[in-house]
């Protein structure tokens, strides 16, 4: 997409492709210590900060496809690239906390199993 309709170099798209790898692999970190912290400070916050971060995350991508003013890998696509990857790889690293918050332990595992099957 970003080779063919947004007009960018192969390069510069794979370039902006790698960006946003290494905003997935920033939020994944990051998210993770943000939900933790969530979690500490009232279970319920942690389901709220993972449809927040999913919400946010639809924002940069949207600026990704729709800005028209960028033709190479400058630091607009990077940006939304990496701020794409970030706030969409939070909610995931999340999910077995959520589960874990909201099962009975005799059936965390079965449930577990699912959820990994999913």
């Amino acid at each position: 997409f970003l080779s063919q309709e947004k007009g960018l170099t192969v390069s510069d798209a794979t370039f902006v492709v790698a960006v946003f790898g290494f905003g997935c692999a920033a939020g994944g970190i990051f998210g993770g210590y943000l939900g933790g912290l969530a979690n500490r400070a009232n279970r319920s916050y942690l389901p709220l900060f993972m449809s927040l971060t999913t919400y946010l995350g639809i924002l940069p991508f949207l600026a990704l496809l729709n800005d028209p003013t960028y033709t190479q890998a400058s630091w607009k696509p990077c940006l939304y690239a990496f701020a794409g990857g970030c706030l969409a790889s939070m909610p995931s690293v999340n999910v077995r906390p959520c589960i874990i918050n909201c099962n009975p332990p005799e059936i965390r595992g079965a449930v577990l199993t699912a959820a990994n099957l999913v």
